[in-house]
């Protein structure tokens, strides 16, 4: 039985989940790959990979548009693993600017108030 990996990839509006354009995010292998059929206990540590991530660098991520999230696993005829995705999380950190602007508005204010 062949390893099988699970891989994540982001796109910003791509238009459908078959389209190109899809950027790589991460991947990582199945934890147990046996030839016996049979179902396993996904919150048994042999049966999971703990903390696969990553990160994407800059992300030109506009108000109002749609950032999609897909993970998937090759079709392997006949040999497919049951694969599931579990605690996932999101960082999003927005641009320096952005948090700079935002100090510096609370402080304008905190002064302006002060002065009342």
């Amino acid at each position: 039985m062949n390893v099988q990996p699970l891989i994540s990839e982001w796109a910003i509006e791509p238009g459908g989940w078959l389209t190109t354009g899809w950027n790589f995010g991460a991947s990582t292998d199945s934890p147990v790959h046996t030839s016996s059929a049979r179902a396993l206990n996904g919150n048994d540590s042999a049966n999971r990979v703990a903390d696969v991530s990553f990160s994407s660098g800059s992300i030109l991520w506009e108000p109002g548009q749609v950032l999609w999230i897909r993970f998937r696993e090759l079709n392997d005829s006949g040999n497919d693993h049951g694969l599931a995705i579990d605690n996932f999380r999101l960082l999003a950190i927005p641009e320096p600017t952005v948090v700079t602007f935002g100090l510096l508005v609370l402080g304008g204010l905190k002064f302006w108030r002060k002065r009342k």
